[in-house]
């Protein structure tokens, strides 16, 4: 990675938080982070960089996660039954270059200025299951469409997660065995609830307008 910059007044920190296992290996991301899958045409004029390379004033730059990729939206869930710690994931792939503004530019969360292009490359999602003891990824899924909407984890060991491709899934949180998906007919913004009524369990989620839900029956 590059710690240069073309930037006028912008310095590049010399080392960046990369994160590691107990046994010293580098963690596994939940999402890539170098672009993957992107057009060679979209390329050809927005070049590749790997995670974290500062933008350039002079050109794009293809990265990945982007500005709305990684674990933006979503809320993440542990279960005290697996001792695990799931992660909801947008794989989304663009090209950004930065803006010169001089002092003009207040400091803050919303303060990056540039220009956006979208890579044309279909917006994925992940599912990812990590050892917080550890480090280490313990299992992942890959969905269809982003994985934004957060995800509901239950006592009785399942994982809930909708998508922006519309879909509802449930897994095995254990294992990540998908064990359930339906199609809502509407993308999926919304976290999971859950909540009992006479000794059954029921699983509710938002998809655009409309509610849905589910019943959960025992093996």
């Amino acid at each position: 990675m590059s710690t240069t910059t073309d930037v006028p007044g912008e310095e590049v920190w010399p080392t960046q938080p990369i994160p590691y296992t107990v046994f010293g290996r580098p963690m596994e991301p939940f999402v890539p982070i170098f672009p993957v899958d992107v057009p060679a045409a979209f390329l050809a004029q927005n070049p590749k960089a790997p995670f974290l390379t500062p933008l350039s004033v002079k050109q794009f730059t293809t990265i990945a996660p982007s500005l709305s990729g990684g674990t933006l939206y979503g809320q993440s869930g542990f279960s005290t039954q697996t001792g695990l710690f799931y992660v909801p994931g947008i794989d989304r792939v663009i090209a950004m270059q930065a803006q010169s503004v001089g002092a003009t530019l207040m400091p803050g969360a919303s303060s990056f200025r540039g220009s956006v292009r979208n890579s044309g490359r279909d917006e994925r999602g992940t599912l990812t299951a990590y050892d917080p003891s550890t480090g280490e990824l313990a299992w992942q899924a890959q969905l269809p469409g982003q994985a934004q909407a957060g995800l509901l984890v239950t006592s009785g060991g399942l994982v809930f997660i909708g998508t922006g491709a519309g879909f509802l899934h449930g897994f095995e949180a254990a294992t990540g065995v998908e064990l359930f998906r339906f199609y809502t007919g509407n993308r999926v913004h919304a976290p999971p609830m859950s909540y009992e009524v006479n000794g059954r369990q029921y699983i509710t989620v938002a998809a655009g307008d409309i509610i849905l839900t589910f019943s959960l029956t025992g093996k």
